[in-house]
């Protein structure tokens, strides 16, 4: 798998074309008289095959991923991640749009407005992916609280659906954009994990691009697969560097291990002992005391030298 992670986002972008390609076939067959899709049409079982391949495929991919949590590791300079950026920086601005202009209801206008400041905040992060520095932690967070909101307005909008084809993967793209725009965001505060964030980051650029021929909606999914896609970690494994342990200098260990050293003798090292020179003669001791034989001895030798 190690091998295949270096080719991880061509061979989710091929998968995501294919799972459009047969979105499209099953809008062109039409609706029946009733105006509903056909349950059982292959393009709808081989999307759903197509689906669990890829969710199994990214699941064992992303294991092999490494931990590297430092942002400049994981997102080095890269102009297509910042162009992707632009892109859905466009695609927020266009949703907020709609929905300030919908206003049916207060969550409309909630969502709207954190649509358009979420677009501000992919600006930001596409100059700083351009240069290869870190963004601030609300240029994801923004985009993270859009998705939240919106798959809340999906469910009160398509929740009467008679069909699922018809919104469920635009839900499914909704709720894995979450996750993914989060661990983006943990990479900005030093806690990023590449293993989720790649997980979620493919699954959801797979799930954008096929829910790109929804009714509403699909040229704003189309814009987040690629700025998803284009937005990974580095695709390599990258452990976390190991920390090696610090080694005790040699004052702090005795010269035999073995042999046990007191704290007197670790703080109050006692002084070698010099040996006396092998070249230097031992010279005998030597006094200053004369003794009162000597004087007498010494005064008779005077008074028998001048009696001569």
């Amino acid at each position: 798998m190690k091998k295949l992670l270096r080719f991880s986002d061509i061979i989710i972008l091929l998968s995501s074309v294919l799972g459009l390609i047969l979105q499209v076939w099953i809008r062109l067959t039409g609706t029946d008289d009733r105006g509903l899709y056909d349950p059982r049409h292959p393009g709808w079982i081989f999307t759903w095959v197509l689906s669990i391949a890829v969710l199994v495929f990214v699941w064992a991919l992303s294991r092999k991923a490494g931990n590297r949590r430092s942002y400049k590791a994981n997102f080095p300079a890269a102009p297509i991640g910042a162009f992707g950026s632009l892109v859905a920086a466009a695609a927020l601005v266009y949703a907020g749009y709609t929905r300030l202009q919908s206003s049916a209801m207060w969550l409309d206008t909630l969502a709207g407005f954190v649509a358009l400041t979420g677009s501000i905040g992919l600006l930001i992060a596409a100059d700083h992916r351009l240069r290869g520095t870190t963004p601030p932690f609300f240029c994801y967070m923004l985009p993270c609280a859009f998705f939240s909101l919106q798959i809340f307005f999906q469910g009160w909008k398509m929740g009467g659906q008679p069909e699922a084809i018809r919104y469920l993967f635009p839900a499914l793209a909704t709720l894995a954009l979450i996750p993914a725009s989060y661990h983006l965001w943990g990479f900005c505060v030093g806690a990023g994990e590449r293993k989720n964030s790649l997980f979620w980051s493919l699954l959801s650029g797979f799930l954008c691009i096929t829910a790109a021929p929804a009714e509403d909606g699909g040229p704003v999914y189309l814009a987040l697969g690629f700025w998803i896609l284009s937005n990974l970690c580095v695709l390599k494994y990258l452990p976390r560097p190991s920390r090696s342990a610090p080694q005790p200098t040699q004052e702090e260990l005795p010269s035999d291990p073995e042999v046990p050293i007191t704290m007197e003798e670790a703080f109050f090292p006692a002084e070698p002992e010099q040996a006396p020179a092998e070249s230097d003669p031992v010279q005998p001791a030597t006094t200053d005391e004369i003794s009162a034989d000597d004087i007498i001895t010494e005064i008779l030798r005077e008074i028998d030298s001048n009696i001569e």
